[in-house]
């Protein structure tokens, strides 16, 4: 996961980006995270993410992970509204992934059909050349 002024999965989705922002400071600058311990606040986001992503799909983790992030998160000393917005800044940071998976995916130089087999699965064809036959005779006079 991309911390303050990192990467984000969001890059090149301008609106995305700028919510994912918000909501990354926003969640970090609530009264009731800036007093969690130093290991609780540096883990929040993490856990906010982990406890929505489980379940089936890409980019989706065992549901028991899920649940003991979703537990982290009811065990922190802040009030419900930022405990809501921890988990809301986590959908925000599976929709960027989301989005960034579907941009990897879809931008890829072969998609186009002509560059597809049947299955609609991706190849490259690569030409391989012999050097010409003189290239031969002169490596023979050095050997």
């Amino acid at each position: 996961m991309a911390g303050l002024g990192q990467p984000t999965p969001a890059d090149g989705n301008p609106p995305l980006e700028q919510e994912l922002q918000r909501q990354r400071r926003n969640t970090m600058a609530m009264p009731g995270v800036r007093k969690l311990k130093a290991f609780e606040r540096n883990n929040a986001q993490n856990w906010a993410v982990d406890a929505v992503s489980g379940g089936e799909g890409p980019g989706r983790i065992l549901q028991s992970r899920a649940d003991m992030s979703r537990r982290q998160i009811d065990l922190l000393d802040i009030p419900q509204e930022e405990k809501d917005a921890l988990l809301e800044y986590g959908r925000t940071y599976l929709k960027a992934e989301d989005y960034a998976r579907d941009v990897r995916v879809k931008s890829t130089k072969f998609d186009n059909p002509d560059y597809q087999l049947s299955g609609g699965t991706n190849y490259r064809e690569f030409t391989i050349s012999r050097p010409p036959e003189a290239a031969y005779r002169g490596a023979k006079k050095l050997g």
